[in-house]
Parts: C-alpha cells; structure tokens; sequence
C-alpha cells in the first residue's frame, strides 16, 4: 500500500514539473508512459546538444528530488533523494 501511494505521489510530482522537464526525464528513464530514449534522440527533439539535455536532466532531476523532500515521502527507502 506504501509503495503504491508514493509511486502515485511520484506521478503526481512528476506531473507537476514543467512539460519539457517532464519529456526529458520521462524519455531519459522510460517512465510513465515514456519510450527510453537517448540523449542525442532526446537532443534532437528539443534542438539542444547532449551536454545540454544532460544538465537539463540534471536540474529536473534535482527539482523533482526537492518536491519529494516537500511531500515527505521519503522513509521505507522507496526513493533515493
């Protein structure tokens, strides 16, 4: 039941973000009803270079981890933030 509740607190988070942040995490990691995509597909997509698509995942990533922290679902080791 935990897991579940975070998983769609995940989503809702997830959700939140903006939609480009949303595309390159989604695409990066093949979540939520994302294909696993590469950096340079992913790159190509939004005219960025790879490097650039790095840090932007980067930063989305670190968004996405401060949102969790603010929602409290973090114990039971369901997320590494």
């Amino acid at each position: 039941m935990y897991r579940k509740v975070c998983i769609e607190l995940l989503q809702e988070l997830f959700d939140a973000l903006p939609k480009k942040d949303r595309d390159i995490l989604g695409k990066f990691y093949g979540v939520f009803g994302f294909e696993k995509t590469s950096l340079k597909e992913i790159g190509m997509y939004h005219m960025m270079k790879e490097s650039a698509v790095e840090k932007a995942k980067e930063r989305a990533v670190t968004k996405l981890k401060k949102a969790i922290r603010v929602a409290g679902c973090r114990s039971g080791g369901m997320f590494i933030v």
